[in-house]
């Protein structure tokens, strides 16, 4: 190898590095579940560097034991490598649900859903569709105390918050008007509740108008208040503006629950929040998704749902918003802010077209990371040949990710190894730190045939079946030709100038291939 193809070879896998390996891989991936349906809906990092998932189950065998009837809550503690050290069914003998967990100082855990049974694990129940329910467990599994709150109609929690006192500010929906309740503006209205360490409420909240408001999320803000995301079909009552159809609608309360402003975004199509985050400099970043195109704050949709991401400042005034998916379906359940204080967006792809690459077949997990002013850096799905769900995403200790979700895959794709235990199981992702995949590569030599070459090129050796990534350059290091192919498709190089070209290959688990062919 003479000493410009070397310099070269150098230029361009740094180049290959910063194109090709800037989406994180997989450190390790695995599922857990039973014959029946097994969805995780929520993860977060332990304080011991391990991981609790919660979701919900039906199954009573596989994985789970201590089946309860209907949907059960199923929370899994598991070490970092993803073996369970612990698991805890909670609920009665009617459908119990979660959304949402999170650790406590104490080293304990809050997961909050809600609950149609009264018996078992729950009690006190309201009566109605559902209560509101929260289970406070110890850092090994031990139910410590549980709470229902509502009345006799439907009331669901769907996510709480830790504050500052060591209460909890819980939120979902309700069209109570007893029990807990006293108020509500028609249909159903975003409920907020605000609890003690142990879950007596202090104050509550039902905002909303005449049509369905429902609470998905919020945050203790760096001001001592809170910013609650809402869905909302109203355009009136405490709503003072409205787009057509559901609007994402961010709500500022002070820390006592006095409404410091309220607004609405979104366009004419449905507009559905799911997840926020607050940045160091208190700025507001929210996902969800939207089928609104061109109107109102919506930019241009590309097909059904799409990803749409909405930065605002701490008044409530729109920084960007980002619209990003295919012409299929594409859905935002969760954020969480790198270590460079970018985002990254969770959630499921149907497409294998416009925003969306490398879709295996199905509904997959659906990652993209966007700069702080909404660029997208990169994407990347994640799954196999059938459908997957993906609800949380979390940043590690380690400046990886872990997410989870569900899926119906059974060895194929990036499920390799695992054994579906029937149905759709809990899936767990444990993706490794972004540097990890920006470092130059190992990388491994590579035989195109002919060469010289006139025409058309074939490679050889790649140990894969699968797509790969190939990059094409001349020996300048500027890229001629980018694209996935399967490996045993040609390249057409009839109308490249004569001289020496570089080809580089990614294929499975990153691994690099790199040669040079002569062009005539």
């Amino acid at each position: 190898m003479n000493k410009v193809f070397r310099t070269v070879l150098i230029v361009l896998f740094v180049f290959v590095s910063w194109e090709c390996f800037s989406q994180p891989s997989i450190q390790w991936q695995k599922n857990y579940g039973g014959s029946e349906p097994d969805e995780a809906y929520d993860i977060i990092q332990a304080d011991d560097g391990g991981y609790l998932v919660v979701g919900r189950s039906s199954s009573s065998d596989g994985d789970i034991f201590g089946y309860r009837g209907g949907w059960d809550i199923w929370a899994i503690k598991l070490d970092q490598d993803g073996n369970i050290q612990w698991k805890k069914n909670l609920g009665g003998t009617e459908n119990d649900l979660t959304n949402s967990v999170i650790q406590l100082t104490d080293g304990g855990y809050l997961i909050s859903g809600y609950t149609a049974s009264n018996n078992i694990d729950v009690t006190n129940n309201h009566g109605g569709e559902f209560d509101g329910w929260v289970v406070k467990l110890s850092s090994n599994g031990l139910v410590l105390w549980q709470k229902t709150y509502g009345g006799s109609d439907y009331d669901q929690i769907w996510r709480s918050i830790l504050c500052d006192d060591s209460g909890f500010l819980m939120v979902g929906k309700s069209n109570s008007t007893d029990g807990d309740l006293k108020d509500n503006n028609g249909l159903f209205d975003a409920w907020i509740i605000k609890t003690d360490s142990i879950g007596n409420i202090q104050w509550q909240r039902t905002l909303g108008g005449s049509l369905d408001d429902k609470a998905n999320a919020a945050v203790k803000t760096l001001d001592g208040g809170f910013l609650i995301i809402c869905e909302s079909n109203s355009n009136d009552g405490d709503k003072s503006s409205s787009f057509g159809g559901l609007d994402f609608w961010v709500i500022k309360l002070s820390e006592s629950g006095d409404l410091i402003w309220e607004k609405s975004f979104g366009g004419s199509g449905q507009d559905i929040p799911w997840n926020i985050v607050e940045t160091p400099n208190s700025d507001i970043v929210i996902s969800g998704f939207t089928t609104s195109s061109n109107t109102g704050d919506v930019g241009l949709n590309h097909g059904l749902f799409d990803y749409w991401v909405i930065k605002i400042n701490s008044n409530g005034n729109l920084i960007w918003q980002k619209v990003l998916g295919g012409s299929n379906n594409e859905r935002a359940y969760s954020i969480a802010i790198s270590t460079n204080e970018d985002y990254v967006i969770s959630g499921i792809a149907g497409s294998d077209d416009g925003d969306v690459v490398g879709n295996d077949g199905g509904a997959e997990f659906w990652v993209v990371k966007l700069s702080k002013v909404g660029d997208l850096v990169w994407q990347q799905t994640y799954g196999g040949l059938l459908a997957e769900s993906c609800y949380s995403i979390c940043s590690t200790n380690d400046n990886g990710l872990i997410l989870t979700g569900y899926t119906w895959s059974d060895d194929s794709g990036d499920l390799n190894g695992s054994n579906n235990f029937g149905k759709n199981d809990y899936w767990v992702l444990k993706l490794l730190p972004e540097s990890t995949n920006t470092v130059i590569p190992l990388y491994f030599p590579l035989a195109m045939s002919p060469n010289p070459a006139t025409t058309s090129i074939s490679l050889q050796g790649l140990e894969t079946e699968n797509e790969i990534s190939i990059t094409l350059s001349n020996l300048l290091g500027q890229s001629i030709l980018q694209k996935q192919m399967s490996p045993d498709e040609p390249i057409n190089v009839s109308n490249l100038p004569k001289g020496l070209y570089l080809v580089s290959a990614i294929g499975e688990n990153n691994k690099a291939y790199l040669g040079k062919f002569e062009k005539l």
